[in-house]
């Protein structure tokens, strides 16, 4: 039998702690990140990230039909209006080799429409557009672009930054938290997301929909309370020399954080987090078998 506490690497924000530290001990959000991340100044971080949907395991990129649809032609950049009144839903798929991109609507049956040269993106002016994946159907705001990834294409969400919080924060604590456990979220994840845009050099994207990254939902996941909290900390970071300090979180810590590679995560004794205690039973055969 083996004994444990907490759940996730520990360090950083534990989520657990940040809820009772805000909901049991009056603690604001600020005070619960400079508890988890100490040393760090405060910052801004805006402008546009790229989120790579996993989900959307097929090379086309499938969208509903919308109001004030377009599709953008990477290579000439042009812009072409995409309405038809029998519309059901629109498709990019590439071909050339994926040097190219042909157009097609579904009326009773998917008809080609155009070719764009380069990849291409739907927008709908602002408004969310529904993606159609294997996985189902989800809401997204900003744009949806069929991006060259070598050989292949994937779906990559092109949104400004505090949109994509509004997916992430409900995906990775509930969004009726206390407010302030909520919001030290929201700045923790736009840290975070910060980080991963200017450290890392993914080509076509700047961060996974999953937990790779940060658990994002798009606008299908948003709730009226983290969203508020994504507006009362709207811009906010962290910042490590000038720069995103890498804010790991997780679930819980188990009562003491664990110290990272950088020096503002630090191990030391948490009496906020709840601890959360399990244990699990294991035959010896089945030991054996994994060895």
């Amino acid at each position: 039998t083996v004994f444990g506490r907490g759940f996730g690497h520990g360090r950083g924000m534990s989520q657990y702690g940040a809820q009772s530290a805000a909901s049991a001990h009056g603690r604001t959000y600020r005070q619960i990140l400079r508890f988890y991340y100490p040393g760090l100044e405060r910052g801004s971080a805006r402008g546009q990230i790229r989120v790579l949907l996993t989900a959307d395991t097929t090379e086309d990129v499938v969208v509903g039909d919308r109001s004030r649809l377009t599709v953008r032609s990477l290579g000439s950049r042009k812009v072409f209006p995409l309405a038809h009144d029998r519309a059901r839903r629109w498709r990019i798929t590439p071909i050339d080799g994926g040097a190219n991109s042909r157009i097609s609507v579904l009326l009773a049956r998917w008809r080609v429409v155009r070719d764009v040269a380069g990849g291409a993106q739907s927008d709908a002016g602002g408004s969310p557009i529904k993606l159609y994946t294997p996985a189902g159907a989800t809401r997204y705001r900003g744009v949806l672009r069929s991006a060259d990834a070598g050989p292949t294409r994937d779906t990559v969400n092109v949104l400004p930054l505090d949109s994509y919080l509004r997916g992430v924060v409900p995906r990775e604590v509930p969004a009726l938290w206390h407010p302030q456990a909520v919001r030290a979220q929201a700045v923790a994840a736009r840290t975070y997301a910060a980080h991963e845009r200017r450290s890392t050099d993914r080509g076509h994207f700047d961060v996974w929909d999953t937990t790779q990254s940060q658990a994002y939902g798009g606008r299908s996941a948003e709730h009226p309370a983290s969203n508020d909290a994504v507006r009362a900390t709207a811009g906010k970071v962290l910042l490590h020399s000038g720069r995103p300090a890498f804010t790991q979180f997780s679930s819980s810590n188990g009562g003491w954080t664990v110290a990272g590679a950088v020096r503002y995560q630090v191990a030391k004794q948490d009496t906020w987090d709840p601890v959360n205690r399990w244990r699990v039973t294991l035959r010896a055969s089945a030991i054996e078998r994994a060895f």
